[in-house]
């Protein structure tokens, strides 16, 4: 069987202004996010110094626009990839053919551009296109990854330690960066101009206890947690009983919780459970609502670490 690759959809950016001119910045356009505390990348665009002023017009109130660089390495004003499509598509066509060097491999955009240049491409395994992964998940992870990494190596200001992991949402719009420590994570906090939180999403499976630490920042269209997990030292034994007062809560319960430990539930907390920020978790509540009564009931501390089966 022959796998044809399929035809990319049509670019839905605006026209932006251009004038053939070198560009001398830029800039990342991201889609507004209808309501919600994010954006998704929908594309880029090279513009000359005379031209920036003239994007954000043309795009409109549905778009934001933030400036990534002035190495653009001479490329056309007008020159950009829209992301919209299954596969990112050029602005305009013309700043090839004008620009011969346009589609060498350099970075991700131009990497796209030189695939795009082949006029009749062969036959292709079904495994192309990273497997089907939508272009604006992996252009929007790529720019991230690639900002991350200069803020650990930068030169013209003090570099960044380096993450210890970074995890993505399935969606493009939440991103978590680990850390060893405490002050490595404020670090990036302050760089950034993060803001110190809780965490009360089932989206992140790190526990932060009484010594660690969490911040929040939307960052390049992305909302970013910054956390760094507390080190315990001795591992509780896994079934301990809670406080007596606390057990007195558990057992006026109409279901009270299938199991509980101090410290953390075994393979990461399950769904509807409750992590608090005091060190106890409770799981095997049937509902979401059965689980924040109880956390409303008997916890002082009104920010619980994590929250597992519930919304943000």
């Amino acid at each position: 069987m022959t796998n044809v690759p399929a035809t990319p959809e049509v670019a839905q950016l605006p026209t932006m202004p251009g004038c053939g001119e070198p560009a001398a910045k830029r800039l990342e356009i991201y889609r507004s996010g209808h309501g919600r505390t994010f954006a998704e990348l929908a594309g880029t665009v090279n513009v000359c110094r005379n031209h920036v002023d003239a994007v954000a017009p043309a795009l409109g109130d549905n778009f934001l626009l933030l400036p990534l660089d002035d190495d653009v390495s001479e490329r056309p004003c007008g020159s950009g990839m829209d992301f919209a499509g299954d596969r990112p598509e050029p602005l305009a066509a013309r700043c090839r053919a004008a620009y011969p060097d346009y589609g060498r491999v350099h970075d991700v955009d131009r990497a796209h551009a030189d695939a795009l240049a082949v006029e009749e491409p062969k036959p292709a395994p079904a495994m192309v296109e990273a497997a089907g992964q939508a272009a604006v998940l992996r252009i929007a992870r790529a720019n991230m990854l690639r900002e991350i990494s200069r803020l650990c190596y930068a030169v013209d200001s003090e570099a960044l330690p380096a993450p210890r992991a970074v995890r993505f949402d399935k969606f493009t719009h939440a991103a978590q960066l680990d850390f060893d420590t405490e002050d490595e994570a404020i670090a990036w906090a302050a760089r950034l101009g993060a803001e110190q939180g809780t965490l009360r999403s089932a989206r992140h499976f790190a526990l932060v206890g009484a010594t660690g630490y969490h911040a929040i920042v939307v960052w390049r269209g992305v909302c970013v947690d910054l956390v760094s997990v507390a080190t315990v030292e001795i591992e509780p034994a896994v079934g301990a009983a809670p406080a007596a007062e606390v057990q007195a809560e558990v057992d006026a319960l109409p279901v009270p919780p299938e199991h509980y430990q101090v410290g953390g539930s075994v393979g990461g907390p399950g769904e509807n459970s409750v992590e608090c920020a005091c060190g106890l978790v409770f799981d095997g509540f049937d509902t979401h609502a059965g689980a924040m009564a109880f956390l409303d009931r008997h916890i002082a501390d009104p920010e619980p670490a994590s929250l597992a089966g519930g919304a943000s």
